[in-house]
């Protein structure tokens, strides 16, 4: 289930944690916000307030607005078959899900890359962003306070 709360609660450190947005709106008085913040407030814990960040959501494209895309792509051909081939066996959120990881590329922030271009105009295709190229994060243990480093040999795991 989705949190679509302004605000939560974190019962471990006894503290409310409050949008940036629902603070603003509680500054008017007889709003719901205002009422809401008032009931916050009533728990005697203390209240942080949070900005909040999402990642920009990317549209899902249309079967149409991705073959004119692919017009406009070097070796435009041969990504059309590939395009082609994967609409005709894949759903269309499969084949969105492909054709964004392919020709769209985000930065950390989750800002769009702009693709560079060749000499008649056409989109160069970023290239395959390999597997094999992901460096593992070895695991740090915390026994009784003390942090120790990772069993040699035990795999490493990533993001712990």
């Amino acid at each position: 289930m989705k949190n679509t709360m302004p605000y939560k609660i974190n019962w471990k450190t006894n503290t409310i944690y409050v949008s940036k947005k629902l603070q603003d709106a509680a500054n008017q008085m007889g709003t719901d916000e205002f009422e809401t913040m008032r009931q916050l407030q009533t728990l005697n814990m203390p209240i942080e307030y949070q900005e909040i960040h999402r990642k920009p959501k990317f549209p899902k494209w249309k079967y149409e607005k991705m073959e004119k895309y692919l017009d406009k792509v070097e070796n435009a051909e041969e990504w059309k078959k590939k395009y082609y081939a994967m609409k005709e066996t894949s759903t269309h959120g499969e084949t969105w899900s492909w054709f964004k990881k392919t020709f769209i590329r985000f930065d950390k922030k989750g800002r769009r890359i702009i693709p560079a271009f060749t000499k008649d105009h056409k989109f160069v295709v970023p290239p395959e962003l390999p597997a094999d190229n992901i460096t593992p994060i070895k695991a740090k243990t915390v026994v009784n306070g003390a942090k120790t480093e990772p069993n040699a040999d035990a795999p490493a795991t990533k993001g712990a």
